[in-house]
């Protein structure tokens, strides 16, 4: 393997490269890693790919040497590498000692043990000039590092620093480095230095002198935060309440109390209202709990959004946009689309396309923290009950003064007179509140972000045909459907053993009932399960099978088709992590509740089978988020063994470990690349020379 990588084919030297990086071959490895040396990398005689390049850079990381280290440092500074792949070799460098978990290049699992700070001293000593002097987009990284190691050099002495700092060119995030390392050596001039940035038009510099200034002297940078609470840029604002919070009493309680009286009196300012609050929740000081507590009691009691009103305002939209793509729990990008056409996002909740025209910010977190007071047209989830005792479940996508049309499945959209009905249904939306799963930071940021959009939505809903459904039509349908119903499925172990006095704490099924409201969205009112979203719990084996599997699918989510009694799933979107956040208590609670309504008859979960679920998987259960499930890594609802108090075994092996999709460009998987190997010993190093097209794969 080693001979191929310097092959005059490009294609067959690439190929060996990461047969070495993402197999593991480690003999091979420092070869490999040789490779940085070859000043001719990422020059025309030898274009390299970004992915290629950063399986170099992480094969060098990854031998705990000092010829190694100094490679990722010459990488970090060679401006023949795509900058994204010289900050990853800062980043690496960041966690030299403490290496992650997951071989972040390729996300997969693979451990290795902290290394000695010494051998990292040493060279960045050595060589700290090479990434001082590599440019301004990891100059503050550097500095960073020479600050961590305590590493001197005559590039960063004060006069050096203070050119940086005064720099109007130079990035806030490096000029805020130059001044946290410049106060290190304690110049003459540090409060004049100190004064003059808090007062910088740059927010990163001028935030970092007022948190430095604070620590070193708060009663001479008390003036500085009171300008800035008056400043007309809000997150400056923001910022001045979380430095106050951390000043001595004598400093910062007359600020916060004043600050919570006019909360209180409606004078406060409404950006920075959370952060004032979050800031007087940290003190113990009675004064502070005394107008803390008059504030709350001034929100109106019969008004369930008041104790969210701080968070109407003051929000970053980008940071509320990136909660909408990424947020592990709340999964917005499930259900909901924010742009024309095709784009990223699911279709079980309202395209987002000109929200803000709709709604102002109070509608906004309305939807967010009561999601079933308003329900948009066509989401509403309910059970229709008629008046020949029949009942229907599904969606209402319309309705009229006379009729509504209920989606019960793709194939199956009724139209059903009022005069029919034996109640009104009382539809339910199918998100989850958000107030059990966002931060009131979050939850400021995303209606920050959802404020901002006002392009209207041009699309039409599509068109479709509905069946009248009359009293006889639904006790015929009734009839058929019983009819055709075929044998019962395959009880599991669980089922055999359950006994028909299955007796269940009346409290538990209560708080599970209630939780089951975060599940009715997908799952339906009665378990029926929910077209396009999500398969059926009623008599489902695996509701009834191992407990295992349902506490792993509440921490981890499922994805991928399932079968349920007989019949196959896949949803485009997959089931989130319901259960992340959330007491062991309420999760155990919802888990009984399901194995023991819609037909269901199984033993109840218990907050210690959560507990040690998370004690057992707590490695995969910390990462952010944990991998998904597929259904191959559940436990066979069929073959479960059971106790011999008839309750399913919790088993001592941990739920596999699924591999992380790199965070950037493509990785290789094991098994494909022993197929190429395979492929490759068998066909010859000379049918791969005679290849025309060097391309990357």
């Amino acid at each position: 393997m080693i001979s191929f990588l310097g092959d005059t084919s490009l294609q067959v030297s690439n190929d060996a490269i990461r047969a070495i990086h993402d197999t593991q071959i480690e003999k091979a490895r420092p070869v490999l890693a040789a490779f940085l040396d070859d000043e001719s990398i990422g020059t025309p005689q030898r274009p390299v790919s970004r992915m290629i390049l950063r399986r170099l850079i992480h094969t060098a990381y990854r031998i705990p040497n000092e010829q190694n280290l100094l490679r990722v440092i010459k990488a970090a500074v060679n401006p023949l590498f795509p900058i994204e792949e010289r900050k990853e070799a800062m980043r690496l460098l960041s966690m030299w000692e403490n290496p992650h978990v997951v071989d972040q290049s390729l996300g997969y699992h693979s451990p290795l043990s902290p290394r000695d700070p010494a051998i990292m001293m040493k060279v960045l000593g050595e060589h700290i000039s090479l990434l001082l002097d590599g440019g301004q987009e990891i100059f503050g990284d550097a500095m960073k590092l020479a600050l961590r190691y305590g590493i001197q050099h005559e590039g960063l002495d004060s006069g050096s620093l203070t050119r940086i700092i005064r720099d109007h060119q130079t990035d806030g995030k490096t000029r805020a480095g130059a001044l946290d390392l410049f106060l290190k050596s304690n110049p003459e001039n540090a409060e004049e230095i100190l004064s003059e940035a808090a007062r910088s038009k740059n927010e990163e510099l001028a935030a970092k002198a007022l948190q430095l200034g604070s620590e070193r002297n708060p009663a001479s940078t008390l003036a500085a935060l009171k300008g800035a609470l008056k400043s007309d840029r809000i997150s400056m604002r923001q910022m001045a309440w979380g430095i106050i919070g951390e000043l001595p009493s004598e400093h910062a309680v007359p600020l916060i109390r004043e600050g919570l009286l006019d909360l209180r009196d409606g004078k406060g300012n409404r950006a920075t209202g959370l952060d004032l609050l979050i800031t007087a929740r940290k003190r113990e000081e009675k004064s502070i709990k005394s107008a803390l507590s008059d504030y709350e009691a001034s929100l109106p009691k019969d008004d369930p959004l008041a104790v969210w009103q701080t968070s109407l305002a003051g929000g970053d939209a980008s940071r509320g946009f990136k909660v909408f793509q990424t947020h592990a729990a709340a999964q917005c990008m499930r259900c909901h689309r924010h742009e024309p056409g095709h784009s990223e996002g699911g279709e079980a909740g309202p395209n987002l396309m000109g929200v803000a025209l709709r709604q102002d910010a109070n509608g906004l977190l309305e939807s967010l923290i009561l999601p079933h007071a308003k329900i948009a047209d066509g989401f509403g989830v309910a059970e229709v009950k008629l008046k020949n005792g029949k009942s229907k479940s599904g969606t209402i996508i319309a309705s009229t003064g006379e009729h509504l049309d209920l989606k019960e499945s793709e194939s199956a959209i009724w139209r059903i007179n009022f005069s029919d009905l034996a109640e009104t249904p009382q539809p339910v939306s199918a998100m989850p509140a958000m107030g059990q799963i966002l931060t009131p930071y979050q939850t400021r940021d995303v209606i920050a972000w959802l404020s901002t959009l006002t392009k209207p939505n041009s699309e039409k809903p599509a068109p479709y045909e509905a069946k009248e459904l009359s009293l006889a039509d639904s006790k015929k349908i009734d009839e058929k459907e019983k009819r055709n119903e075929g044998p019962a499925h395959l009880k599991t172990q669980t089922d055999q053993t359950v006994s028909e006095n299955n007796e269940i704490d009346p409290a538990v099924m209560e708080l599970g009932k209630a939780q089951y409201n975060l599940c009715l969205g997908c799952h339906g009112p009665t378990g029926q399960g929910m077209p396009n979203v999500g398969p059926p719990l009623a008599k489902s084996e695996w509701v009834a099978g191992p407990v295992e599997n349902l506490i792993g699918i509440q921490l981890r989510g499922l994805q991928g088709a399932i079968t349920v009694n007989g019949q196959d799933y896949q949803f485009a979107a997959p089931m989130v992590a319901m259960g992340a956040g959330q007491p062991d208590e309420n999760i155990a609670a919802v888990l009984t509740y399901i194995r023991n309504s819609f037909g269901n008859s199984a033993s109840a979960v218990t907050p210690e089978m959560v507990a040690n679920y998370k004690e057992i998987n707590k490695e995969v259960l910390s990462k952010a988020p944990p991998p998904m499930l597929n259904v191959k890594d559940l436990i066979d609802p069929f073959t479960k063994p059971i106790g011999v108090d008839g309750t399913p075994v919790i088993s001592d092996a941990p739920a596999p470990t699924i591999p992380e999709i790199p965070s950037t460009g493509l990785g290789v998987s094991t098994t494909g690349m022993s197929i190429f190997l395979l492929i490759a010993g068998l066909t010859g190093v000379g049918l791969l020379r005679m290849k025309t097209v060097n391309k990357e794969g």
